[in-house]
């Protein structure tokens, strides 16, 4: 799971790299205490990890952030149907750990 520093490194990842017409955009997936993963989408992520401290607990964590907004939200959101439990929350299903773990392993999150 990703602290604030790591979600700090990963944004100035972003915003050094080529791709300028992502530049902002970010499509997350966090835990839940309940065990149940929301994949969401922010412009702030710091901002996003905050409110999602405040509404589900400090116990909320960033598992993979991803270039992209809502398109690649909603992409991820299609991908991912037959996990939906409700809304934006997935069930902790292979195949969403499996893409957790496969954005993990990009270049975006080494940077720190």
């Amino acid at each position: 799971m990703m602290r604030v520093e790591q979600v700090n490194a990963i944004i100035r990842a972003h915003h050094e790299s080529a791709d300028r017409s992502e530049c902002g955009k970010f499509c997350y997936f966090a835990a839940a205490p309940d065990g149940l993963i929301k994949i969401g989408y922010s412009k702030n992520l710091k901002m996003r990890l905050t409110k999602l401290r405040n509404n589900h607990g400090d116990d909320m964590e960033i598992l993979a952030v991803a270039t992209g907004g809502i398109e690649r939200e909603s992409a991820y959101h299609f991908q991912f149907g037959e996990h939906r439990v409700e809304g934006e929350w997935f069930e902790r299903h292979p195949d969403i750990l499996a893409e957790i773990e496969r954005l993990n392993a990009k270049d975006l999150r080494n940077a720190y």
